[in-house]
């Protein structure tokens, strides 16, 4: 049992990890349209 734990954490700490770059993506994605939009 202690093993599918270890895995599951492990599965758990990607995805989370796979979330929070996805987040830090598009604020940055949304960040540089933002500087783009405005007027020179």
């Amino acid at each position: 049992m202690a093993r599918i734990a270890m895995v599951f954490g492990m599965v758990g700490a990607a995805v989370a990890g796979a979330v929070a770059l996805s987040y830090l993506a598009n604020g940055l994605r949304q960040a540089g349209q933002g500087q783009q939009a405005k007027p020179g």
